[in-house]
């Protein structure tokens, strides 16, 4: 990883997080984010007996550009994402069940042959049932985008849906 505000938040989830497994959502402050906030997504981890689902609570406005669409309120793995974030669920899968960071670099080309490094770091949160005591489950993941164009353009949805891997 050499993004630096990559680096940074990680260094920071890991200072919140202190000697706790995971730190607590609530802990994390609008000021802290203010910096990457254009790079950030936010998604809740709704559980069910059979499943998980990844719901975007939050994308910042190059994430938006970079996947040509806004999903907030939407599952990850749903009709309407682009098609590099429903290759990218299994990483959010990773994130809930080793209750640790996760970082992953893809190679896309779009369809105007530009090659672009598709950068991503998860950080898991939990947080405080309503009686105040931690859930032991990740509750929500905050997600960290950068990309490197080897080209040195960046044509509008870079990774939505005129991709291939």
């Amino acid at each position: 990883m050499r993004n630096v505000q990559q680096i940074a938040l990680l260094n920071f989830w890991d200072r919140l997080r202190g000697d706790k497994r995971l730190p607590d959502i609530a802990s994390l402050q609008p000021d802290d984010l203010r910096r990457s906030a254009e790079h950030l997504m936010f998604c809740d981890v709704a559980y069910t007996k059979s499943q998980r689902t990844f719901v975007v609570r939050y994308q910042g406005t190059q994430v938006k550009r970079a996947f040509g669409v806004n999903a907030t309120g939407l599952a990850l793995d749903g009709p309407a994402i682009s098609h590099a974030e429903r290759l990218s669920v299994n990483d959010y899968h990773q994130v809930c069940e080793r209750v640790e960071p996760h970082f992953r670099i893809i190679k896309l080309r779009h369809t105007n042959g530009v090659v672009v490094h598709y950068k991503r770091l998860l950080l898991p949160f939990g947080k405080r049932t309503p009686a105040g005591k931690r859930t032991p489950a990740v509750a929500r993941i905050v997600s960290l985008m950068s990309l490197f164009c080897e080209e040195n353009g960046f044509p509008g949805d870079i990774v939505g849906s005129g991709v291939s891997f």
